[in-house]
């Protein structure tokens, strides 16, 4: 069933923070009205808000709505799997983080930057788990609830994949490195490669982006042909109109 919901980010008008300061946008019109009046707020995949996101953006909201109770008495729905999908770390051009006071960093970790001759910004960094922020576990000691749902629907006529997704997100590292082997014995086959691939390769599929970008360069730097650069400009030309 669709919901016709949005991001988190879009519904309070802050789209991608870069500053602390960012925040504060939800506490403008159209959305400090809407805020106002949200009577129950669900978000859906909680593993993917940072715990530092969680923190200033339940501040604002608190303050929108001038009540003391966490979130302002908003009741809050949180869905998710925090053994899925973590947040996305993010970090400042390094143009950005030389400006940066070392000094309070190493002290406090807040990363502020120069505003002016006397004022300054502070660096959104996006760090932490939901569960490591302050909000989180005041929500806690309001007595929150936490429903687990424990039957896998997706792909239960399929016992032997249930087993081996369970044994790798809270088995044992000796049935972590079974449920592996087992994957990569009805998986990986490297025997079998796709013989309309060029140079016989075969397709690598990543977890993280790390890995590809290693992958990437590796492949390219073994290329027997030195770069070629290609410049372009671009232009727009307006389409004519009959009323001019």
């Amino acid at each position: 069933m669709l919901m016709d919901g949005c991001t988190l980010n879009c519904a309070a008008g802050i789209a991608v923070p870069h500053l602390v300061s960012d925040f504060k946008k939800i506490r403008t019109q159209p959305y400090r009205e809407a805020w106002e009046h949200l009577q129950v707020l669900i978000i859906d995949e909680v593993s993917m808000i940072s715990g530092e996101f969680f923190d200033h953006f339940e501040e604002q909201v608190r303050k929108l709505r001038n009540n003391d109770q966490p979130f302002g008495g908003l009741q809050l729905v949180l869905v998710g799997d925090f053994a899925q999908l973590p947040p996305v770390a993010t970090k400042p051009p390094d143009e950005t983080w030389k400006l940066v006071d070392q000094t309070i960093f190493e002290q406090s970790k807040q990363a502020f930057i120069p505003k002016g001759p006397r004022s300054r910004h502070e660096l959104f960094l996006n760090r932490g788990m939901l569960f490591q922020s302050e909000s989180f576990w005041n929500l806690c000691d309001h007595d929150l609830q936490v429903i687990s749902l424990t039957t896998p629907h997706r792909h239960h006529s399929d016992a032997e994949l249930s087993d081996v997704l369970r044994s790798l997100r809270a088995g044992s590292d000796s049935e972590r490195r079974a449920a592996i082997k087992r994957l990569n014995a009805r998986c990986y086959r490297p025997e079998e490669r796709a013989p309309l691939c060029h140079n016989n390769e075969q397709v690598w599929l990543f977890s993280h982006n790390k890995r590809v970008d290693i992958e990437n360069t590796r492949r390219l730097k073994s290329l027997p042909y030195k770069p070629v650069t290609f410049t372009a400009k671009d232009k727009v030309k307006p389409e004519e109109s009959d009323n001019q």
